[in-house]
């Protein structure tokens, strides 16, 4: 699957990319999708392949998708309209579209999370990140989209149930660049903007913003294409 890097020069979006992890994590699925036999999801694109990347992320971002364009925030709800229209728009239809909040059921929500990426759905992951502004004080201070290719491996392929395997928008650009995550549970109250994230995953020693303190899975949204 592409790793693409929303700050890319090369690719030419609007304020430097810097909030198109959204759409750039949607994009990836679609790009994988078409070399797997979905060719119409990028028919409308016959150009060298960043030229084709920058064009269908900054098509995703358009109000009548994901709305990024707009809003500078690609909301789970947008996330979700943006790719439906899409994926319609390009003659196809889902097999299943999901999207689910994490944080009340973590032993059910890990297992399904598991159970899809298994079945081969494309799956991508809402991140809340958290840095401490004061010394009793901690702050959201971005949401973060990541694409899920894989988990239960580390990097040098032992088996660990509690890796997750991500394609970060924000980590650089390059095909088949694995970062490999560490999941822990919250087993008691975090709170940061009165939000407790007690029951969340936390990502442990991932830092995709270079300044956070915790980030948290907070979302996941997957989907499969009929053929």
């Amino acid at each position: 699957m592409p790793d693409i890097f929303m700050t890319d020069t090369a690719l030419a979006l609007p304020d430097g990319g810097e909030y198109f992890c959204g759409p750039v994590s949607v994009a990836n699925s679609l790009i994988y999708l078409q070399k797997k036999g979905f060719n119409n999801l990028l028919s409308d694109f016959q150009s060298d392949t960043m030229k084709i990347y920058s064009d269908l992320i900054y098509q995703l971002s358009e109000n009548k998708y994901m709305k990024t364009l707009t809003n500078k925030i690609t909301p789970s709800g947008y996330m979700i309209r943006g790719l439906k229209r899409y994926v319609k728009d390009s003659d196809y239809d889902f097999e299943n579209i999901e999207y689910k909040e994490f944080g009340k059921n973590p032993s059910y929500e890990i297992d399904w999370l598991k159970n899809r990426i298994s079945k081969g759905y494309e799956t991508m992951i809402f991140l809340w990140i958290i840095k401490k502004i004061e010394p009793n004080t901690m702050k959201i201070i971005a949401g973060h989209w990541v694409s899920l290719v894989g988990y239960g491996k580390d990097e040098k392929g032992n088996t660990n149930s509690e890796i997750l395997i991500i394609h970060d928008p924000g980590s650089g650009f390059n095909y088949n660049t694995n970062d490999f995550v560490e999941l822990k549970l919250c087993d008691s109250d975090f709170n940061a903007d009165n939000q407790n994230f007690k029951n969340h995953y936390e990502l442990i020693d991932y830092d995709c913003t270079k300044g956070a303190d915790n980030i948290f899975l907070t979302g996941v949204l997957c989907f499969k294409l009929k053929k």
